[in-house]
C-alpha cells in the first residue's frame, strides 16, 4: 500500500514546498518532521526471506574453466534443459544414481 498522508499533512507539505523547502534534505528538515518519510527511503526489492529451514537450496561453489563452461553450455543446449544449473543438477543426479 502506498504512503497516504492525511489532508492536514498534505497541506503542510505543500506549504513547506511553496516556501522553498527541498524534498531531499536531512532529517531535521521540516518536511521530514511533518511526514516522517525521507525521499531517500527506497522500497525493499527482491524475493522475501524464507523462514528458517525452508531455504530453496544450498549453493555449492565450484571453479570451472572457460572451456568447461563452454562444453557444459553446448551439452545443455543439446538437451531439453533451459538453464545450465538445471542441466548440471540433472547430470549430477544421474551420475549418483548409477
Amino acid at each position: 500500500m502506498a504512503n497516504v498522508l492525511k489532508t492536514e499533512k498534505k497541506i503542510a507539505v505543500i506549504s513547506a514546498l511553496a516556501e522553498g523547502s527541498s524534498i531531499r534534505s536531512p532529517s531535521e528538515h521540516p518536511l521530514y518532521r511533518i511526514t516522517k518519510m525521507s525521499k531517500e527511503t527506497k522500497p525493499k526489492r527482491g524475493r522475501p526471506v524464507l523462514p528458517k529451514g525452508q531455504v530453496k537450496g544450498k549453493h555449492v561453489p565450484v571453479r570451472l574453466t572457460d572451456a568447461d563452461i563452454k562444453a557444459f553450455t553446448k551439452a545443455m543446449k543439446k538437451s531439453d534443459h533451459k538453464t545450465l544449473s538445471g542441466w548440471i543438477r540433472h547430470t549430477l543426479r544421474q551420475a549418483v544414481e548409477k
